[in-house]
């Protein structure tokens, strides 16, 4: 008796050590899809119901602005939700942006589908950290205007951080080392260096590279592209 108890639990063990049946093509085909969907389209950060808290008086005005909501001193206390933000591509805030400062990108990146970003070139306020604060948490911008003090470090952070940038405003490209980094844009097709006067000739064979569509650059460089031509 013992011992056909003992062949009954290897048995039955054997039958638990047994591996699953192999998914269906249809199955795997529907996991790798749903993956796709899931990495292109990434859950909200917050619900849409929350409220946002925007410290920035300057990223609030514009906000405000941008939703049509009242703006002013008898306005009344605005609430505004992570789901309004969700809405926003841009802000009207050709005001407001030449006072953004580092601390106003820990608000702009509560705007998650924000796809455009212009600080103007008067703004003397913003330095890397922020432009770093943005190409870290906002994956979906395609515009972007950096300000005239802008260095290597944001101009590098740019390309970098944002996979789906299709224009650039830089107005400061300093050494070559810059140049090897601009062709990690790969979507970008505009890019305006109108006001750029210290390129080289290392960062024109770089920019030769980019799928670029058009191109502003300083007079004074106009021989250099006819030579490159």
């Amino acid at each position: 008796m013992q011992k056909l108890l003992l062949m009954v639990v290897a048995v039955v063990l054997v039958g638990c050590g047994k591996d699953e049946p192999e998914p269906s093509y249809e199955q795997k085909m529907n996991d790798a899809l749903d993956a796709l969907h899931d990495n292109l389209n990434p859950p909200p950060k917050h619900h849409p119901n929350k409220i946002a808290n925007i410290k920035s008086p300057f990223v609030l005005r514009a906000v405000l602005r941008t939703l049509k909501k009242p703006v002013g001193k008898f306005a009344p206390k605005p609430i505004i939700t992570y789901g309004e933000l969700a809405k926003l591509e841009s802000l009207i805030d050709v005001d407001e942006s030449l006072y953004y400062t580092d601390s106003c990108c820990e608000d702009l990146i509560k705007i998650e589908n924000l796809r455009s970003i212009s600080f103007g070139p008067n703004n003397r306020a913003i330095t890397d950290k922020g432009i770093k604060i943005l190409a870290d948490n906002l994956k979906n911008v395609t515009y972007v205007y950096l300000p005239d003090n802008t260095t290597n470090a944001s101009v590098i952070a740019v390309v970098e951080g944002f996979p789906r940038l299709q224009m650039l405003y830089c107005n400061w490209l300093h050494n070559n080392a810059i140049g090897k980094h601009l062709h990690k844009a790969k979507q970008l097709s505009k890019l305006n260096l109108f006001s750029c006067n210290t390129m080289t000739p290392a960062i024109f064979h770089e920019l030769a590279k980019l799928p670029l569509k058009e191109i502003t650059l300083p007079r004074v460089y106009d021989s250099t592209l006819m030579l490159m031509n």
